[in-house]
């Protein structure tokens, strides 16, 4: 709930001011500003290696291995949340159409609309329903662990689209808050359809 009304405040504050809000214009050139010559490159380099084109793949795989050991169901979960984060990502993309930001603040300018940042949006989505899915068969460590590289993988690939330019500061957070609606669906399929089953067992 929370997540899609944070989401529509996004969508609504986006389609004001030609797109830039109050805090995207600052934040961008703060970056642009204080990024050093390395800290872009490696910024490229990891936006190249976090691609929604590369995370499906890595996904895909993942949904392959999980069906051959007989979690069919989370395999289609995981499947099915990532193909609805990078269909939603971009509807909502051609319906906002709002303008990256340009040079010098970004360092490699797309074609394609700014809201939301797809590689956000599809990294937490992915991540958060990941752990969800795992969460009942990890030990108390194990969660920790996996709540802290979740959390890590996040926050790195958001930061790293501020770096290099590419989205605005409401991007991020407007994928940030998509993510946590698609996955909080997912998540609570996943709950029923396990509890329906304990309930047929019994």
């Amino acid at each position: 709930m929370v997540g899609s009304l944070v989401f529509a405040w996004m969508c609504d504050a986006v389609g004001d001011h030609n797109g830039v809000t109050v805090v995207d214009g600052p934040v961008s050139m703060w970056f642009a500003t204080h990024r050093s010559v390395t800290e872009g490159r490696v910024g490229m380099l990891l936006a190249k290696g976090t691609s929604p084109v590369v995370l499906i793949g890595l996904v895909a795989v993942a949904a392959l291995v999980l069906r051959r050991r007989g979690f069919r169901r989370e395999s289609t979960l995981l499947a099915g949340a990532t193909f609805i984060a990078y269909a939603a990502g971009g509807v909502t993309k051609f319906a906002e159409h709002r303008a990256r930001p340009v040079s010098p603040i970004n360092l490699a300018p797309e074609s394609e609309p700014s809201f939301p940042s797809g590689h956000v949006l599809v990294i937490a989505t992915v991540a958060v329903v990941c752990l969800g899915l795992a969460w009942s068969h990890l030990n108390r460590t194990s969660r920790v662990l996996g709540v802290s590289a979740a959390t890590a993988a996040v926050v790195l690939v958001a930061l790293d689209r501020l770096v290099v330019g590419a989205h605005w500061l409401t991007d991020v957070m407007g994928s940030l808050a998509l993510a946590g609606v698609i996955a909080a669906v997912v998540l609570a399929t996943h709950a029923m359809v396990r509890t329906w089953g304990k309930s047929i067992e019994a």
